[in-house]
């Protein structure tokens, strides 16, 4: 048996569990919303093998009855996370068709009115699934468990394919970046990031950092402090997030780590003798960390590459990203069509004939889909920032959003804010015990 036929059998074997227990299907969902398939040909050339269990799970949000109950009332701060999610989809969703628009010509890439359909399908079942997951069964802490524990696998599995790239390409598993005539070997790639579907390298360094800031918010809300298995999941995470070798992952990793040790814990324990405790730990953890990497070098290679190339220097006046920034500003407010509803043509940073993402999430959703998508995307974000004040989490969603801006500011390719919901959801059930008097079943359960 070969490794495709291997694969084919282990994903229907998962199918067959999700179909069983809607608990699976729960964790299978999640698991791999942010893994990309492990065969590159899909479906039917149609579907990708785990898009189907986005389909599996809303076959059981229908057989429950959730569908039904969808527009059910729910508090305010669900209510704005689930229109927040809406809006995000629906704008990465507009990105992706108007891009493909632009772009299928110049990268040879198909576009049709299938493939069109086909975006907007899989984008209403994402929505779907993730109202009913958020509105009704992350009430239960069972099922919250389930999704938290799906994120977790999810980012260890990650990391884990990152360390073994190289291997797990010679067995024929589709990775994101397959060696090519010019690639000898795992060895002449400095930065890959193996099964992550929600982008590149610096957009797997954030997904990492969001993961790493929910083990710690955990240990914070629950008030149990760091476990042995979260300080195990912390190492893995973070030496992760140093494998990238991206130098806005590490900086943020020390920002969520100063903001954990310095906020986080002084806000819900104070300066106790479990806070300086923590301290200890923390510090334990990342030279552990770094210790596991620097085998190869990487935490070294990133700290060259802040001493010699810098940030401001990239991003600032003058800087390469800045000089690229500008000019999609300007190609986008050079019509006013343009400005309002978006380019429907290429524009050539430096008028080289080469096509080049702008490496900044507001100014691509501003150059293809204009001002007002832009606009609403932010006032759905500003809305959702309203709530979690209303709700008292300030301190914790601060910490989120920091972590978001960064990297909205520095790269376009943003998959990883679908785990962010999720955790948001399970934030706001696990800091208000009383959520279940907004829920629309007057007695939830856990899932079977």
């Amino acid at each position: 048996m070969n490794i495709e036929s291997f694969v084919i059998v282990f994903y229907i074997a998962l199918y067959a569990a999700a179909f069983a227990r809607f608990r699976y299907a729960l964790f299978l969902y999640v698991f791999f919303l942010p893994i990309r398939s492990l065969i590159e040909t899909p479906i039917l050339n149609i579907l990708s093998f785990n898009v189907v269990f986005g389909f599996i799970f809303l076959f059981h949000a229908i057989k429950n009855g959730y569908i039904k109950k969808i527009k059910a009332p729910s508090s305010k701060t669900i209510r704005a996370l689930t229109s927040f999610l809406f809006v995000f989809f629906l704008v990465t969703v507009a990105i992706a068709i108007r891009e493909r628009y632009i772009l299928h010509e110049y990268l040879g890439q198909n576009f049709s009115v299938g493939w069109v359909i086909n975006r907007f399908l899989i984008f209403i079942v994402t929505v779907l699934n993730f109202i009913v997951i958020i509105k009704f069964l992350l009430q239960v802490q069972y099922n919250r468990a389930i999704v938290y524990r799906a994120i977790i696998s999810s980012a260890l599995v990650i990391v884990l394919s990152v360390y073994f790239a190289s291997w797990i390409d010679s067995i024929g598993i589709n990775i994101r970046e397959p060696l090519d005539e010019n690639i000898a070997s795992y060895n002449d790639i400095m930065r890959f990031s193996g099964l992550y579907n929600g982008g590149d390298v610096n957009s797997l360094s954030t997904f990492l950092n969001l993961v790493i800031a929910f083990v710690l918010t955990n240990s914070v809300i629950s008030r149990k402090g760091l476990s042995y298995i979260s300080l195990a999941i912390l190492v893995v995470l973070i030496s992760g997030v140093i494998y990238t070798l991206s130098r806005m992952g590490f900086i943020t990793l020390l920002i969520i780590m100063t903001y954990y040790i310095l906020v986080l814990n002084t806000q819900v324990n104070k300066f106790s003798i479990r806070t300086v405790a923590n301290l200890f730990i923390v510090a334990m953890v990342l030279f552990m960390a770094f210790f596991a990497v620097d085998y190869y070098g990487r935490l070294d290679t990133i700290i060259a590459r802040l001493v010699e190339q810098g940030v401001t220097e990239e991003i600032g006046v003058g800087g390469h990203r800045f000089y690229r920034w500008s000019g999609f500003i300007e190609f986008t407010f050079e019509n006013i069509n343009r400005t309002l509803f978006g380019t429907n043509k290429i524009f050539y940073v430096m008028r080289t004939g080469i096509w080049t993402d702008p490496h900044n999430f507001f100014i691509k959703l501003f150059f293809l889909n204009g001002i007002i998508i832009l606009g609403l995307f932010i006032r759905s974000a500003i809305s959702l920032y309203r709530s979690f004040k209303r709700q008292h989490l300030t301190v914790i969603f601060l910490l989120f959003s920091i972590i978001i801006l960064i990297s909205m500011m520095i790269i376009s390719q943003v998959g990883f804010v679908s785990m962010l919901i999720l955790y948001l959801g399970i934030l706001v059930y696990d800091t208000n015990q009383n959520s279940n008097s907004y829920s629309a079943t007057k007695h939830p359960s856990k899932i079977r």
